[in-house]
């Protein structure tokens, strides 16, 4: 009876898990106060019943041991935030004191709330088929989000949400409110999507050598599951493609290019099914379908980088994009090492605003500025090095010799890059449904590495 409640509370939990990776997205991004507090209790359910169901079906704890160092890193980050937050209430003013306590309190819920997902990922998804099942999860959930906007760009469609005015008349946006956020979202479903194509392929697939047994793999790669995500992956291209998303799209075709170069450096056996998918990608989805939707407009926006152009009601350009970037840098000469507070830079850069900059910003429209000025360079490292240490561990696994553990591997990398990338110029990792989808690829990343390490089917 209890055996037969924990298998129950297990798949309670793995589906509650996966409808979270669906559901993320959906409000805004769940970049409102309210959608935070949601997401929040939710997970709280799932890793409560993801470590109950853990101790009754006697699974091991040692995947999380294996993956000490990313957890430690994002323990040190939320200690970072509390610490903030609790000096924010202090009388005398503090180095560590936030500037803005409510807005710290929120980004101190969201940053437990990563965690708290991370290590349910790590406990429920140790399995070949749950891990597949996972990265399925976010690919369908892209697809769904790029068929949304791409029909509602079509329609020219124009609406109001929770008070907030959202049109979809220029740029491809989802059920986002920012078309560079969902860009950035169409990123990390792409590369989940092209790491579970390659994870898809079979380990003898790599020593086929007769043209009869070619032409055989490729009739059935045309009739198999695999055509069915190379659609999905297309129109999530053709999605990126319609943001008009500068660095959205350069970004993207920059880490994929990079990234490849590093798998034809470490998946020496498997060079040629991993250049064709690649530039497939580029060549097919990029040039062909990118023509035929518009890539020639963002082309466009890209040499005219100085020229001001409209966007949601707005007008911006590179420089202006920059410009709170580039003035928020007179802030670290203050607090450094420690930052203003997570969540404030809004409330902060009032002071520090240069005279000629006008309106209102809420970013600094770049992660690392943004992140140095809200939690300093303590916090910039310790994010950082979350980054590197899960880089590592997908090139490891990327110099495996089974597909599947390449597979997760190179699609992890190519989320990191990419994210890496396009944070330069904008604010991807402030946005919920974009950190907790990253934090589920790296958790996805360490899962396998431990599955690989220690030999589990």
């Amino acid at each position: 009876m209890i055996k037969k409640f924990a298998n129950t509370l297990d798949q309670f939990s793995f589906f509650l898990l996966i409808s979270i990776i669906v559901w993320v997205p959906i409000p805004l991004g769940s970049n409102r106060p309210w959608a935070i507090a949601l997401l929040a209790i939710i997970t709280a359910v799932l890793f409560l019943s993801s470590w109950l169901c853990s101790l009754m079906l006697g699974r091991s704890f040692k995947i999380l041991q294996h993956a000490w160092p990313a957890i430690i890193l994002l323990l040190s980050y939320a200690g970072l935030i509390c610490w903030q937050y609790l000096n924010g209430y202090q009388a005398q003013l503090s180095a560590v004191q936030t500037l803005d306590p409510y807005a710290t309190k929120i980004q101190l819920i969201l940053t437990l709330t990563f965690i708290g997902f991370f290590t349910s990922i790590l406990l429920l998804c140790q399995s070949t088929f749950r891990l597949k099942a996972l990265l399925l999860s976010i690919v369908i959930s892209g697809t769904l989000q790029a068929l949304f906007a791409i029909y509602m760009l079509s329609t020219h469609s124009h609406y109001q949400i929770l008070y907030f005015d959202i049109d979809h008349s220029t740029n491809a946006k989802g059920t986002f409110s920012y078309y560079n956020s969902f860009a950035g979202y169409m990123e990390l479903c792409l590369a989940s999507g092209l790491g579970l194509l390659l994870a898809s392929f079979s380990d003898a697939a790599s020593k086929i050598n007769t043209w009869k047994t070619k032409l055989a793999a490729a009739l059935g790669f045309l009739l198999s599951k695999k055509m069915q995500l190379r659609l999905f992956l297309i129109v999530m291209v053709i999605a990126l493609v319609l943001t008009r998303s500068r660095m959205g799209n350069a970004g993207f075709m920059a880490a994929l290019i990079l990234v490849l170069i590093v798998a034809l450096i470490t998946m020496q056996n498997l060079r040629k099914t991993l250049t064709i998918v690649v530039v497939s990608v580029i060549l097919i989805d990029a040039f062909v379908i990118g023509q035929w939707v518009g890539l020639s407009k963002v082309v466009e926006r890209i040499e005219n980088t100085a020229m001001t152009v409209s966007a949601e009601g707005k007008s911006e350009s590179v420089e202006q994009r920059t410009e709170p970037a580039f003035g928020a840098i007179i802030m670290l000469k203050d607090r450094l090492w420690t930052g203003f507070g997570a969540g404030s830079f809004y409330t902060a850069f009032v002071a520090y605003k240069p005279a000629g900059l006008n309106g209102y910003y809420d970013h600094a429209h770049n992660d690392y500025i943004e992140i140095l000025v809200n939690t300093g360079a303590i916090g910039l490292l310790l994010l950082l090095s979350f980054s590197l240490s899960t880089l590592y561990c997908a090139v490891m696994l990327m110099k495996s010799s089974r597909n599947f553990y390449r597979g997760v591997g190179f699609g992890a990398m190519l989320a990191i890059v990419a994210m890496a990338i396009h944070g330069t110029v904008d604010f991807n990792l402030q946005i919920p449904a974009n950190a907790l989808t990253l934090v589920a690829i790296c958790a996805i990343c360490w899962s396998v590495k431990y599955k690989m390490k220690n030999m589990i089917l």
